[in-house]
């Protein structure tokens, strides 16, 4: 069964399946989904917990012994698999879809994964787990739920907060549910009245923005100029390298490249975005920027992300986030490079 993670707390209160894969890239309400599973199985008895975690070099024999052991006692227990890519391996997808089909009930597997890409949920191993016990699947949480979220996180401090004040938190934070989380905790500390407001918000919350590359990447195929400066700089900051920059940068201007080239050849956009994987949250973000992009000027992006990679390798001078902000601009659609066909 699929399960949404806020009808997980309701589920849990009179069920507890055999099985659970959780996943996401919230970090927060991951953590939270999987201390909510724990503490009823520990309620049911389910007192022993072993953590394994796949990563290179994992045997999954160790999985199959896990399993297989019992405690002195005999007491139930929960094995927590820790596989951050969602992908098991051809041995490991066998042996999950074995264990599915030899339940004990005194044993709770719990699988943590970072988020899923389409094709795994289609996958039989999955689909066992699944299909025998619960996927909790955990998106990141924005606009209007964002704002209910942060306000339900003030309530159980017993906080409100002014407009302004909310819609500063949301915006410092930008989505890093674990980051306003702990700035509603210093709130809560520094409030008097219980009321918070603006001042209270510019004086309190450091500045948490989630900083990551698809976050610039996302903005700047969403043409949002000012989040694309704030989300460089703030990647500089935090002290991230250019060279992954560039590289999120390079490879979606290669991406949209080859879906433009595509286009001009006859294809429906439709159909490119189904030859090419493209998740439906994404679409409209590649629709956007492939009508602001023609081939050529695709092409001058690419030379100016050459560009940046001469100056990461000293064989150009140049001021270097300068010009990723210049190529996070022009992906944006701000036209400063010439249109120049590539011969």
């Amino acid at each position: 069964m699929k399960i949404n993670f806020n009808n997980l707390e309701h589920h849990l209160f009179s069920n507890l399946q055999p099985i659970y894969i959780v996943s996401g890239d919230e970090p927060f309400q991951v953590q939270q989904a999987i201390q909510m599973i724990r503490d009823k199985a520990l309620k049911l008895d389910y007192s022993n917990r072993e953590l394994l975690f796949v990563e290179k070099g994992f045997s999954w024999h160790n999985f199959s012994m896990s399993n297989d052991s019992m405690s002195l006692f005999a007491e139930k227990k929960i094995i927590e698999l820790r596989m951050p890519n969602g992908k098991p391996g051809k041995e490991g997808g066998k042996i999950l879809q074995e264990y599915c089909d030899t339940l004990s009930t005194d044993t709770l597997l719990l699988i943590v994964t970072n988020k899923l890409e389409k094709a795994t949920t289609q996958t039989k191993w999955y689909k066992s787990i699944s299909s025998a016990g619960a996927a909790v699947t955990i998106w990141p949480i924005e606009g209007n739920e964002l704002r209910s979220w942060v306000s339900s996180r003030l309530k159980l401090r017993n906080l409100t907060a002014t407009n302004d004040a909310l819609l500063l938190i949301i915006d410092r934070v930008e989505g890093n549910l674990l980051a306003a989380d702990q700035e509603i905790e210093k709130l809560a500390l520094i409030s008097c009245s219980g009321e918070i407001s603006l001042d209270d918000v510019e004086q309190a919350v450091a500045d948490s923005a989630r900083y990551d590359l698809f976050k610039l990447v996302d903005a700047a195929l969403s043409a949002e100029l000012q989040h694309i400066t704030r989300i460089l700089y703030g990647l500089k900051a935090e002290g991230v390298t250019p060279i992954l920059v560039n590289w999120a940068l390079s490879r979606e201007i290669r991406s949209l490249l080859k879906m433009k080239t595509s286009m001009d050849k006859g294809n429906s956009v439709d159909q490119i975005f189904r030859q090419n994987g493209v998740w439906d949250k994404r679409k409209p973000l590649l629709r956007n920027a492939l009508a602001s992009h023609s081939v050529v000027s695709l092409q001058a992006l690419l030379r100016k992300a050459n560009k940046c990679d001469r100056i990461i390798k000293g064989s150009e001078i140049g001021n270097l986030w300068d010009e990723l902000l210049q190529l996070s601009l022009g992906i944006a659609g701000l036209r400063y490079l010439p249109a120049v066909a590539v011969v």
